[in-house]
């Protein structure tokens, strides 16, 4: 699952991050939109991978070393 973010077509000038295959969508307004839907996008993304790597290892006996 891969967050993008855009600015809205319909309105110029807000910001999207959205998920196409879910159907979510956050609309980002006003000063610094822009900004704040990339950082949006970028934490969202960090914590899909990291749900990725978590289910990866999950029920794996792993030691540490």
């Amino acid at each position: 699952m891969e967050w993008i973010c855009s600015e809205d077509r319909d309105n110029p000038g807000d910001w999207r991050v959205e998920v196409a295959e879910k159907g979510y969508i956050t609309i980002f307004s006003g000063r610094e939109a822009q900004r704040r839907a990339e950082e949006y996008a970028a934490f969202e993304n960090a914590q899909a991978r990291w749900q990725e790597r978590s289910l990866y290892f999950e029920g794996r006996n792993l030691r540490s070393v």
